[in-house]
């Protein structure tokens, strides 16, 4: 059980400091902030990965390469105009987002573990999709996110289409990963902010 409090505290702290302390410091840089942003995600996946290394280290090829192939897809999107003139800050948000995601789906794929280390041959998708529901429900209190609602619904759904895929389905963490990107950059232009995610 030390693990999965371990999990929580360093999810909550992350995003807790995030959006609390780092986003309103990076407001100040206004065009380079987005760099920070990333950074800071980055930190926070080598922390993650060095504290849970033992579930980390098999996934990290798929990892890096979910990384590699949605840095792809946000430099893509950096350059399509018709995408980024919608955006209200930064046409390079996608591109640094990447590192946002890197973070989350590395504390999926610990959770995962973690649970499959508790339950064993017991485990069920929905366990981590309960997990993940709760993990998302401080998004609740957060007055700038326009979805919140429907980010804790699309968590318990995605949390259990997540695992599914990452037990079954060979590379199944890049296609969660790029799933994963791929609705920021829906909810991105849906919103036409990138800061009310």
């Amino acid at each position: 059980m030390k693990e999965v409090y371990l999990w929580f505290i360093i999810w909550f702290s992350v995003w807790g400091l995030f959006n609390i302390k780092v986003r309103w410091i990076l407001e100040k840089f206004h065009s380079r902030k987005y760099t920070g942003r990333g950074l800071f995600f980055l930190f926070a996946f080598i922390i993650t990965s060095f504290y849970f290394d033992t579930h980390v280290t098999k996934y990290l090829p798929q990892l890096l390469v979910g990384t590699l192939l949605a840095n792809i897809l946000g430099i893509f999107f950096a350059f399509f105009k018709n995408y980024y003139k919608k955006f209200a800050k930064d046409r390079f948000f996608l591109l640094f987002q990447t590192f946002n995601i890197l973070f989350q789906q590395t504390m999926v794929v610990i959770a995962i573990s973690i649970l499959k280390n508790i339950f064993g041959q017991e485990y069920k998708d929905y366990y981590f999709g309960i997990w993940f529901f709760m993990a998302h429900l401080p998004v609740l209190f957060v007055p700038w996110a326009k979805l919140r609602y429907q980010y804790v619904i699309y968590a318990l759904i995605g949390g259990i289409v997540f695992s599914y895929l990452i037990n079954n389905i060979s590379n199944g963490l890049i296609i969660t990963f790029l799933t994963h990107f791929c609705i920021y950059i829906w909810v991105i232009s849906y919103l036409k902010d990138e800061e009310k995610i």
